[in-house]
């Protein structure tokens, strides 16, 4: 049954890439024997499968028939788990090519794409969803040596794979914590050792797409074997932890005690912290410590956000008999308040008063590509979106101070920002050093945040410019694009022009979103059609709607950079007064042809009677005319059929036929149906609507009690040219 309704599909193709449902139906009728449910069963189960694609002029069947296509299948069946970038590196072609095939084979399911930490990584479409991450991981070189040690030597622990790798601890922790997390590891503890072995079922798997290679470990035979320990490992050390706060910074403690009577050496403490805190060294080290000997090490951790959160720590060591031990330390909870304030305005010399008796907590932001005045703008910002009051301003010196009192406890504070060096200085005064963190730490953040945004749109002078002009010369490249739609040029011509803007726009703008689409119309243009003939006239009416949209684009990014490029430079290389008046003749141009294109495609204005279904006023826009009553009684009774299947009252907006589309708009008591010949604009449908509003009140009373009586309603050929 799908074979026969493939074939028609298949007949349908050959003779032309687009076709509606409604051709497909009535060729089904036609050709093959099938009933209704039957046809449609088989073309939603075709579609299932991914045979046919709504809205593509490819057929499954075709798609690997281009070499670009099979080479990026057959890679990625080969080498599943690669990202974008490496992916089209290997294959040898552009990211905005290459991004348009594989959504190809994407869309037909010969592939899958999966969003991993910040890559799109590919895999076939049989490739099984639970390896996804462990296959992405092993790519990583590092990681995938791990493994190779792993496999060379089961059941081996974290210092014996450091023993054997050009990496620090802490790197090798987070590789096998990502590794376990993927569940390709498994842990095993014994004697308060943990090992880490392959899940064997895996590793066949793996080695389908993965050469692993016996690695030649340098590890002690000893460590091999089970250690026979003449004390108790378990009571060897003892670890205490506290915290405090310094400045705008907590300092976390972890105290190691030797209680055996065996000295031990390498001790290595790790921090695990979350995002919450910047930790400029999360690995401390003692070199050895000798029986009941205890040793501290501190950790810094600055607060970037407001929060609870909780601190963990392992400790690994080698004891008397140089065999790697470690443990985990008992995790701390951390909170870092930020207080609610209320601002309490005081003279300067008060200010003074407070300071002294008040604890400081301080912290600095750095910043650089931006001017001095914009950060020190910034932080004044920032600092005034909090409920403080403003004691002293200095513009001169870069230097502001604020004073409040915190809502619940009434304590005073103290804030104080000034700039040096490219550093934002931040100075906090409260009864506690726990507040003063809290404070820091949120406002730090806000700042941090704005400064980030500020470096963004802080562009060179040169680049910016140059930008300008280049949007420039791209708007009159598509505006030909456009006219030559009009002037029924040859496909050479098109390819010519659009490989022109793709490059200028890959070259200046590679972001914007209309670059995939212009490279889907050379490759629709070069596939589909012979050079030297003419643009059919559906296609040529498609691609003039779509430059329309390209302009507008261009348009908006054009009007975002000249803006950016006022408020950032004092000395311009393109005068203000230019800029503007090419952006103004870029948007009269744009309305221009957006009005020259929506006039192009209108072909038929009805008004029918909502209340007796009858066309009371129509206006023809072309020849030949189409009978009024006909196709208003086919839209009175979809909108009835609508209503029927739904159960409730419903207003259909649009219907589709070929290359014809009926824009619908309902008022109280007229429908008014467009008929055009291409895709409207926004433009289009804003005036429909004042259209329909138009109508009804001329004519309310007449729409109200309708006598049957036709002649009133010709009086609105008078606005209609106006509108539309």
């Amino acid at each position: 049954m799908e074979q026969k309704v493939y074939s028609v599909i298949r007949l349908l193709y050959d003779k032309k890439r687009i076709f509606t449902f409604n051709e497909f139906y009535d060729m089904c009728s036609q050709k093959i024997g099938l009933s209704d449910s039957e046809i449609i069963a088989s073309y939603l189960k075709l579609k299932d499968e991914k045979i046919i694609v709504e809205g593509s002029r490819l057929i499954k069947d075709e798609i690997l028939a281009n070499k670009t296509r099979w080479r990026l299948f057959e890679y990625i069946n080969e080498n599943p788990g690669y990202h974008f970038t490496h992916v089209l590196s290997e294959i040898g072609i552009g990211s905005h090519a290459g991004r348009w095939h594989l959504g190809i084979l994407e869309k037909f399911g010969f592939i899958r794409s999966k969003k991993i930490t910040r890559f799109n990584v590919y895999f076939s479409k049989d490739f099984p969803e639970s390896r996804d991450e462990m296959v992405f991981l092993l790519r990583n070189d590092n990681a995938k040596k791990i493994i190779e040690i792993i496999n060379s030597s089961p059941e081996i622990n974290a210092s014996q794979i450091e023993q054997n790798m050009d990496l620090k601890y802490s790197t090798i922790h987070y590789y096998l914590s990502k590794l376990m997390k993927s569940k390709l590891l498994e842990q095993i503890q014994e004697n308060n050792i943990i090992k880490y072995k392959i899940k064997e079922h895996d590793l066949i798997f793996l080695e389908k797409f993965f050469d692993f290679k016996d690695k030649i470990l340098d590890i002690p035979k000893k460590a091999k074997e089970k250690i026979i320990m003449p004390y108790d490992s378990k009571g060897t050390i003892n670890v205490l932890r506290e915290f405090d706060y310094v400045g705008g910074d907590i300092r976390f403690k972890i105290a190691v005690q030797n209680q055996s009577e065996f000295s031990i050496t390498k001790i290595h403490v790790l921090l695990n912290s979350t995002e919450q805190y910047l930790v400029d060294d999360k690995v401390k080290t003692i070199d050895v410590l000798s029986p009941n000997e205890s040793r501290g090490v501190d950790f810094i951790l600055t607060p970037l956000t407001c929060g609870k959160s909780t601190i963990y720590a392992t400790i690994s060591y080698s004891d008397y008999k140089g065999v790697p031990q470690s443990l985990v330390v008992n995790p701390k909870e951390v909170w870092i308040k930020c207080p609610l304030v209320t601002p309490k305005h005081v003279a300067m010399n008060e200010i003074l008063t407070w300071k002294k008796e008040l604890l400081n907590g301080t912290s600095s932001i750095e910043y650089s590509n931006i001017p001095d005045t914009q950060a020190f703008k910034i932080a004044l910002d920032q600092i005034s979106a909090l409920d403080l009051s403003q004691i002293d301003l200095d513009q001169t010196a870069k230097s502001a101070t604020y004073s409040g009192v915190a809502k619940v406890t009434n304590q005073k504070i103290i804030v104080e920002i000034n700039l040096y060096n490219q550093k934002i200085n931040l100075n906090v005064w409260t009864s506690e050093l726990k507040q003063a963190t809290g404070f820091i730490a949120y406002i730090r953040n806000l700042i941090k945040m704005a400064v980030d945004n500020a470096k963004l749109v802080q562009v060179k002078v040169e680049t910016l410019g140059q930008r300008i002009i280049d949007s420039f010369e791209i708007s009159q490249r598509i505006l030909d694009i456009f006219n030559f739609c009009k002037e029924n040029m040859l496909i050479n011509d098109y390819l010519i022009l659009l490989g022109e803007i793709y490059n200028r726009l890959e070259r200046s703008f590679p972001d914007i979103k209309c670059i995939d689409e212009i490279l889907e119309w050379k490759e629709i243009l070069n596939d589909e059609y012979r050079i030297g003939v003419t643009l059919p006239e559906f296609l040529s009416i498609k691609l003039q709607f779509q430059t329309l949209d390209w302009l507008n684009k261009i348009l908006e990014i054009t009007k975002t950079n000249a803006q950016a490029y006022k408020n950032s430079f004092d000395d311009q290389e393109i005068p203000f007064e230019k800029i503007d008046l090419r952006i103004k003749e870029l948007e009269n141009n744009y309305h221009y042809e957006m009005k020259r294109y929506s006039q192009s495609i209108l072909k038929y204005l009805m008004v029918i009677h909502k209340g007796t279904g009858l066309t009371i006023y129509e206006k023809a826009f072309f020849k030949p005319f189409i009978d009024p009553d006909l196709v208003g009684g086919f839209l009175t009774a979809i909108q009835s059929f609508g209503s029927e299947i739904s159960s409730t009252e419903t207003s259909m907006k649009k219907l589709v036929y070929k290359n014809f589309q009926i824009e619908i708009e309902d008022g109280d008591y007229i429908r008014t149906a467009l008929i055009l010949n291409g895709e409207p604009t926004e433009h289009l449908l804003k005036q429909l609507q004042k259209y329909v509003k138009e109508f009804e009140n001329t004519f309310r009373e007449n729409l109200i009690n309708w006598s049957g009586n036709l002649q009133v309603f010709k009086s609105k050929d008078e606005n209609l040219e106006k509108i539309f």
